[in-house]
């Protein structure tokens, strides 16, 4: 396989090829289902114990670390590191009332059931 690196134009100045453009879209569309599974993860311990201090731990021992760009450079560059469990606390602390949203959604339901990965046929047809 030919490694190619992804290309993003992030100070636009003009026209993006529409190459670059989707390659852009696939990077903010992984980006957001990133932080929608350190949510999905960091509920399921809230709801099981309503601690934030344990959802940020879970998060840091499962390899986890902060969205690139949720801080900005001066809390960045405060924190030991977006990897450090001491990011993650305050992500989670900042990011709850999302994180508790996330109890009520079908990515919730869907990894909670072990049925995230399930073909999509299977979960339309309500099987």
């Amino acid at each position: 396989m030919e490694h190619k690196e992804l290309r993003v134009a992030l100070h636009r100045t003009g026209e993006v090829p529409q190459d670059v453009e989707r390659e852009y879209q696939t990077l903010e569309w992984a980006s957001a289902l990133y932080s929608n599974a350190l949510r999905i993860a960091a509920a399921s311990v809230l709801l099981e114990n309503d601690s934030l201090a344990k959802a940020a731990s879970l998060l840091w021992w499962s390899g986890f670390a902060v969205p690139q760009g949720y801080f900005s450079e001066d809390e960045a560059d405060a924190l030991p590191g977006l990897e450090s469990e001491e990011a993650l606390r305050a992500w989670v602390e900042r990011d709850e009332e999302n994180i508790r949203r996330a109890f009520g959604s079908v990515g919730f339901h869907l990894a909670g059931t072990g049925s995230l990965m399930n073909p999509k046929e299977e979960y339309l047809s309500g099987e």
